[in-house]
């Protein structure tokens, strides 16, 4: 009888000790079983901190805007004549863009170029008048009254026809700011008034942009920049996996007060025009 209560005492402690070690091999499963996640995440922050140090790995995402847009206005009132430049096309540096209607500047550069003709022509007599009197009061055939008002008769014309000379510049230059030319060559991207439409003076009639360059915006932290002004280039990646070479054109001034970053822009040479204002990608430091 004791013999028999010492074993099953035995066995007890035996299914306690096989109890025990369950528990702790589920602990162990759950442990791992956390643990791994944990890993994970702190790999992610691992990443990000590589990228936000600037490290080989690090990327940011961008978008190309045009290098230069201006909305081309006109320097005069005038009625819109016709666009010499359609949506969408192409131009060189210096093609007339719109051209206002010159009838009205063409007539008022008729009548200066008369008003003008006509103080010639009275200089031209007054100074006769002078010369015939200087003639005569060295003869003592004249007054010196008579030669004093003539002289001041030449100084008025000589007035008259520096003021038409004014007039018929003034009236050219009006002529000429008719035929508004692009500042620099690139496309049309929108008209903003059409033919037969009367503007004001600085009415914005068109955008321009010029896309054979491009620029790839992204946001940097001050840590990051420092890294972007070592590369002498880096890399824009386009969403359709097209890979472009560029490099730092341009960088703000002042953080965002949101994200604390800056605004970058990375210049993308686009001679071929194979991308687009608009278009999305990454930005990185290296080519992959």
């Amino acid at each position: 009888m004791y013999r028999r209560n010492g074993q099953s005492q035995g066995n007890i402690v035996q299914r306690r000790r096989e109890r025990a070690g369950r528990f702790h091999l589920v602990q162990a499963a759950l442990f791992l079983l956390f643990l791994l996640p944990a890993g994970g995440v702190l790999l992610s922050t691992g990443a990000a901190r590589a990228a936000q140090e600037g490290k080989p790995g690090a990327s940011w995402r961008a978008t190309l805007i045009p290098a230069r847009r201006c909305r081309l206005a006109t320097s005069r009132a005038g009625v819109i004549a016709r666009f010499h430049v359609a949506e969408g096309e192409s131009f060189a540096k210096g093609r007339v863009i719109v051209e206002l209607d010159p009838a009205e500047s063409k007539l008022v550069l008729t009548e200066a170029e008369a008003v003008l003709a006509a103080a010639e022509s009275g200089m031209e007599r007054a100074r006769g008048e002078v010369e015939s009197l200087e003639t005569l009061y060295a003869c003592e055939n004249a007054t010196f009254r008579r030669l004093k008002l003539a002289r001041a008769d030449l100084a008025i014309a000589a007035a008259r026809r520096r003021e038409a000379r004014a007039r018929l510049e003034q009236a050219r230059l009006a002529l000429l700011r008719c035929r508004i030319q692009a500042p620099f060559a690139g496309r049309l991207l929108v008209r903003r008034r059409e033919p037969g439409e009367a503007v004001g003076a600085y009415t914005v009639v068109c955008d321009l942009v010029d896309c054979t360059t491009l620029h790839a915006v992204i946001q940097v932290s001050p840590a990051e920049l420092e890294e972007l002004r070592r590369r002498e280039r880096v890399w824009f990646h386009h969403d359709t996996g097209r890979v472009h070479p560029g490099r730092v054109e341009r960088v703000g001034v002042e953080l965002n007060p949101g994200s604390r970053k800056l605004r970058v822009r990375v210049a993308v040479p686009n001679g071929q025009g194979s991308l687009w204002a608009g278009d999305g990608g990454r930005v990185t430091l290296e080519k992959e």
